[in-house]
């Protein structure tokens, strides 16, 4: 994605209460193998599946604007074996760029078979597959509760890093979610991580939302903190490629965001204005809207507006809830949402272009030594 394809969707900075939001977050499934100590998403995977069928999608799908990011999540992304006919769906009605996928690698086979297949049908687009990686051996298996994961998705990781030689539209990111259960060797499941299997990304997160088990959240944020350090110095070392696509600006997005996930953990307050249910929405399996993961609220359902995105997006419901989190200056420490924060927020634009600059000056300073 060049700058131009950021800047179609920059005029939304000013119109928020009137713009349909570029960036979304689709649950394509409930359905997943492993059961994290962590999730966020615990009540509901697994639960007796209604998802929307590939005939509905196409139907939201061409109700919706062009869209900068889609992130395809679940539960396990990879359950759905009609995943690239998902993407190709947005990435022909919506124009998509950019899409992500999240899966916990167990089936390496299945997912490199799937990105080959997006990458494919979906030419010009951006894809990245998010891995999770929260200890090593055993103490991954562990934490997400699934014998022989971490075998099979360092094997994944692997087999798409090798893809990518050949297809640089995809990255290869890998995700470390800080909690009580790896924070005392969140250095190491980082370092581990930077130098064995060297993905393009590596996703420094914070536990969030109401775990499947509440002691994930009784954690130091000072072990957090380190590992955000050693990050930002590999970062502007050129240790890591980062998205190919603006790469040192959203590296440089990533580095503030943490900073701003470390403030707001320490100060448990707000930080900055959330674009939730403006800039950024949230659809579940079975047709569900919400302004964001961390509530429990719906817009409504899909379903029950004729396949009407824009519909339910303009809705009273809708729009009394996007005025409940300004009045309530509503703030969590999700990432998804801090990144259109950031972004669509021009009072950011300083300290984004200084930490470009910094990412850029370390990188020419790193090649002369």
């Amino acid at each position: 994605m060049s700058l131009l394809e950021y800047a179609r969707h920059a005029g939304k900075i000013f119109l928020r209460r009137h713009a349909f939001p570029p960036y979304f977050l689709f649950f394509i499934t409930a359905r997943c193998d492993c059961r994290c100590k962590h999730c966020f998403f615990w009540k509901s995977t697994n639960q007796k599946p209604d998802e929307l069928s590939t005939n509905e999608i196409e139907k939201i799908s061409a109700s919706m604007d062009n869209l900068l990011q889609l992130t395809l999540t679940g539960g396990d992304a990879a359950k759905r074996e009609d995943l690239p006919e998902i993407a190709q769906i947005f990435h022909r009605n919506n124009h998509v760029k950019n899409i992500t996928i999240g899966t916990n690698g167990s089936m390496a086979d299945l997912v490199v078979k799937q990105s080959r297949q997006m990458l494919d049908k979906c030419r010009g687009m951006n894809l990245t597959v998010d891995l999770s990686i929260d200890g090593i051996g055993a103490d991954h298996d562990e934490i997400r509760r699934r014998p022989g994961l971490f075998e099979e998705v360092t094997a994944t990781a692997r087999e798409l890093l090798k893809l990518s030689r050949t297809r640089p539209a995809l990255n290869v990111c890998i995700d470390i979610t800080m909690s009580h259960f790896n924070e005392d060797r969140i250095a190491e499941i980082y370092r581990y991580v930077r130098d064995e299997i060297k993905p393009h990304i590596i996703n420094l997160l914070l536990i969030r939302g109401e775990p499947r088990e509440p002691e994930a959240k009784e954690v130091d944020v000072a072990h957090y903190e380190r590992v955000n350090d050693m990050l930002r110095k590999d970062v502007e070392r050129g240790l890591m490629r980062g998205y190919d696509f603006l790469t040192d600006t959203l590296n440089a997005k990533d580095i503030l965001l943490r900073d701003i996930i470390i403030r707001t953990s320490r100060q448990d307050r707000y930080q900055m204005p959330c674009t939730a249910g403006t800039l950024t929405g949230v659809l579940y399996p079975e047709g569900g809207v919400a302004p964001c993961e961390m509530v429990d609220d719906r817009f409504g359902n899909v379903r029950d507006y004729d396949y009407d995105m824009k519909a339910i997006w303009r809705s009273k419901a809708a729009v009394e809830y996007r005025e409940k989190i300004r009045r309530e200056k509503c703030y969590c420490i999700h990432q998804c949402f801090l990144s259109n924060n950031i972004l669509f927020n021009p009072k950011y634009y300083p300290k984004l272009l200084a930490e470009i600059l910094r990412i850029k000056i370390g990188r020419m300073r790193a090649a002369k030594q």
